[in-house]
């Protein structure tokens, strides 16, 4: 069930309207396809930890995501990263399995795709944010 919470992230960021204004439904898992336009949003968890006690699970669980904001220039990277700051900082949903408890925006720095590395994607600017959403399984 841990797997959901990318999915209910990616809803969260489509339907968050300053983010749908910018980048509408480019909301990618992993990576982008190589002909999108840019402005584009990428997320993938990085590690999922699970608290246990002596009797049993608990329940809870911690995903790390990083979710990274492209555009064709720095300052746009840094207008749709903060759209994403706003959307992802203390997000929770409780009507959903498994539970969002909160979100917690743990990190940020800037990035840069070159085409001239050798890649197939354009030139585009960056944030990474990473993010931990603790969450409930039962």
């Amino acid at each position: 069930m841990s797997s959901n919470v990318e999915k209910h992230l990616k809803t969260m960021l489509c339907a968050n309207d300053s983010l749908y204004g910018l980048v509408a439904n480019r909301v990618y898992p992993i990576f982008s396809p190589s002909n999108v336009d840019l402005p584009y949003i990428t997320y993938q968890r990085q590690s999922t930890s699970f608290i246990n006690s002596q009797a049993d699970f608990t329940g809870t669980g911690v995903a790390s995501i990083t979710v990274s904001s492209w555009a064709s220039t720095y300052l746009g990277s840094k207008e749709l990263a903060d759209a994403v700051r706003e959307a992802v900082r203390g997000w929770s949903d409780t009507g959903l399995v498994p539970k969002i408890d909160m979100a917690m925006l743990v990190d940020e720095s800037d990035a840069f795709i070159n085409p001239q590395d050798g890649n197939e994607f354009p030139e585009a600017y960056g944030v990474i944010h990473q993010v931990e959403v603790t969450f409930e399984e039962r």
